[in-house]
């Protein structure tokens, strides 16, 4: 098969975070997969990474006291971890399941704060399977994700380096962290980031949180796939992402988002449909079991 030359891959990630942040992607699946919703304009307020401050109709609630049946999460990555899936949720739980965003909560509903995009994610339906089963009576979710990133920019020297960590202490002083939850890697697979690379970039950025006394596991996802390219299970970004378990650092095995790529759960090639989120959501939800 032919190599796609680099330059064209670095355009192609242009375009395809430009157009997530828009909320109107354009490779669609020839098979039909199901349609994504569409939104009018909305006013909005996103930070210098297109992260949203504010979104129209959130409705703000008092942080919940953490107990022993509280879980936090921090949730962080790419697009797929941020407001670019096909449907948008609102908590069933209502304040039970909210949103952090600098020191204020809201409840949970797509888009999150905190991470970008303006259309649907699964953290929201993954905070509600977590109440459904048992497992918490409340959850905090607490996004940073922007779309289009590679690992590089997570790291030390990185441009979001230190606002993910300047996010992380905000947290820090109100909940005691129960997991980090990663979902990154498709714009490093695109862009041939090796092996090394990303896993040096990973134990970094780790190192990182590990820095602002945040000891909770630090779960990280196969996720690779995105686009009709030379994609294969044991590209260099997989591999680095299933040998990043590391029990001195407290790193743990996520799902594996490269395997949710039937029709049926992408509504491009790339991004995640209704099913896809709710897939993604019980595949986080056996992992935190």
């Amino acid at each position: 098969m032919r190599r796609i030359p680099r330059a064209w891959l670095l355009a192609l990630a242009a375009l395809l975070a430009a157009t997530a942040l828009a909320g109107a992607y354009v490779w669609k699946r020839s098979s039909g997969g199901p349609p994504r919703q569409v939104f009018p304009p909305e006013p909005l307020t996103t930070d210098p990474w297109g992260r949203l401050l504010a979104y129209p109709g959130k409705q703000a609630v008092a942080c919940p006291v953490q107990d022993e049946s509280t879980v936090v999460l921090i949730v962080a990555g790419q697009s797929n971890a941020a407001n670019s899936g096909a449907l948008r949720h609102t908590s069933r739980h209502g304040s039970r399941v909210v949103n952090f965003l600098d020191g204020r909560c809201f409840v949970a509903a797509s888009p999150l704060l905190g991470a970008d995009g303006r259309s649907g994610e699964y953290w929201t339906l993954l905070a509600d399977r977590l109440i459904d089963e048992g497992k918490a009576r409340q959850v905090v979710l607490a996004p940073f994700s922007v779309n289009g990133t590679r690992i590089e920019r997570w790291q030390p020297g990185g441009e979001l380096h230190a606002p993910f960590l300047a996010m992380l202490g905000q947290l820090r002083a109100v909940y005691r962290p129960s997991q980090v939850l990663w979902h990154q890697g498709e714009s490093d697979f695109l862009l041939g980031t090796t092996q090394t690379t990303y896993a040096d970039a990973l134990k970094a950025l780790v190192l990182g949180v590990r820095s602002k006394g945040i000891e909770a596991p630090f779960h990280v996802a196969v996720a690779s796939r995105c686009l009709l390219s030379a994609w294969r299970a044991d590209n260099p970004v997989a591999q680095a992402q299933r040998a990043a378990p590391d029990a001195a650092l407290r790193i743990l095995p996520g799902p594996d988002a490269d395997a949710v790529w039937a029709d049926a759960h992408r509504f491009d090639d790339c991004h995640l449909s209704a099913a896809g989120q709710a897939e993604m959501a019980e595949r986080w939800l056996g992992v935190l079991r």
